[in-house]
């Protein structure tokens, strides 16, 4: 009782607090996060994969930011809290994909809850996995308008039984409907739909598409894996990141369409390192999903705002998911929760041309997750160093593969980011 009043007390401050946002929001930028899950760093032809084809995510990604150091959790829920929050897995509390870890601690604003309050339009179409009760579904979590799955994904033992990636029964806002075609063509559907009606309404908008695909299980329409037909290539696999390719060309031509390609914001990543691609690419990283090596946590990162002369370049700074939700709200010019506290950065004056300044160019993150987080069970980045489980350091400029444990020669790095983590 006493979380759920300051839940309540929490909300009807922020709410009073913008009530007059509404109109201050019609003169900022909407928002599109796009989040595709179980793809890797390799998963893309721009990134040197010598089998995919992705041409649309590769044109997107020729428009945009190319935030080249960008790390995420080895696994799909902590990434999730880290993105709607801007707090650290072990602090939020989503660390972990089940085992009562996988939703966020109440009173904690997401960044559905700060759109909201400041006079956006919210919307979620795909795959939510930060709670599958109240009052943790995302209706509850500040998103207006909701289609999604339970669970980790369709067929999961959360999920309807016996649903399916074609013609799959979704819960709307909370109740059970069936919705035909493909699922990742639904949450398209869905989320291009909506955004005609916003501009028909002429409102601002935040809208979060978190596909499920392209995670198991590899179901897919048989002409997006026949090209991929191949010994030892994961041909379903490809041929789901072939049919998300297809719609991320339908979204940047109904944005073109619309008028509203200038002036919103589009951000495209994925939730955790590769697998199903890593035996045919995974661009020389070492690990995949699950691990803490840079193929378990980096992810390639996309962000285009044309009417926001973000000038399309590649950027080198370490960041993290967490950045994303202070970034934003500096971008949009939207007001800091006062209850928030962020473990992100904003890399807002970064993403505009400016310099990374000293707070950015020096900070050292961590990556950490798990059922049961244990000490030093984790990634400490500094640079281009990373300390891996507390022992192994590596110097990803001279060794980008993390094949040099180079901790006996370099104690006082070593110690430096430990104690970073202590």
């Amino acid at each position: 009782m006493r979380s759920s009043f300051f839940v309540v007390l929490w909300a009807t401050a922020f709410a009073t607090a913008f009530s007059d946002s509404s109109a201050l929001a019609a003169t900022r930028p909407n928002v599109i996060v796009v989040l595709s899950d179980d793809q890797g760093y390799g998963d893309f032809s721009l990134n040197g994969n010598p089998v995919l084809k992705t041409p649309n995510l590769d044109a997107l990604a020729r428009q945009s930011i190319r935030l080249q150091d960008f790390h995420v959790a080895p696994m799909c829920t902590p990434t999730r809290g880290q993105l709607m929050t801007g707090v650290d897995a072990c602090r939020n509390g989503a660390t972990s994909v089940c085992a009562g870890r996988s939703f966020v601690r109440p009173g904690i604003p997401t960044m559905a809850d700060v759109f909201s309050a400041a006079g956006y339009k919210t919307a979620l179409f795909g795959k939510w996995h930060l709670g599958d009760s109240y009052p943790n579904l995302p209706n509850y979590r500040g998103f207006q308008e909701a289609v999604y799955h339970l669970g980790w994904g369709i067929t999961s033992m959360a999920d309807t039984w016996e649903n399916d990636y074609f013609d799959g029964r979704f819960r709307h806002n909370g109740v059970l409907q069936k919705y035909p075609g493909y699922c990742t063509d639904v949450w398209f559907n869905l989320g291009l739909d909506w955004i005609k009606q916003r501009k028909a309404a002429d409102e601002p908008f935040f809208l979060y598409l978190p596909t499920n695909a392209p995670h198991g299980p590899l179901w897919v329409a048989g002409k997006y894996k026949e090209p991929y037909q191949k010994p030892g290539v994961p041909a379903a696999f490809f041929g789901m990141i072939a049919n998300l390719d297809e719609n991320i060309a339908r979204l940047v031509k109904t944005l073109d369409d619309t008028g509203l390609a200038d002036n919103t914001i589009l951000i495209f990543f994925h939730d955790n390192g590769g697998t199903a691609g890593v035996n045919t690419f995974n661009a020389g990283m070492r690990g995949r999903k699950t691990t803490y090596y840079e193929g378990g946590h980096r992810a390639a990162c996309f962000i285009r705002w044309p009417g926001g002369k973000l000038a399309p370049r590649e950027i080198d700074e370490l960041c993290e998911v967490q950045d994303l939700l202070p970034t934003l709200i500096d971008l949009c010019e939207i007001q800091k929760p006062a209850t928030a506290r962020f473990d992100g950065s904003s890399l807002a004056g970064l993403l505009r041309g400016g310099s990374a300044g000293d707070a950015l160019r020096d900070r050292t993150l961590v990556v950490q997750y798990g059922q049961k987080p244990e000490k030093y069970d984790s990634a400490v980045m500094w640079q281009k160093w990373r300390l891996v489980k507390g022992e192994e350091l590596y110097d990803l400029r001279s060794d980008p593969g993390q094949k040099t444990n180079v901790a006996a020669k370099h104690g006082d790095i070593a110690k430096r980011m430990r104690d970073h983590y202590d």
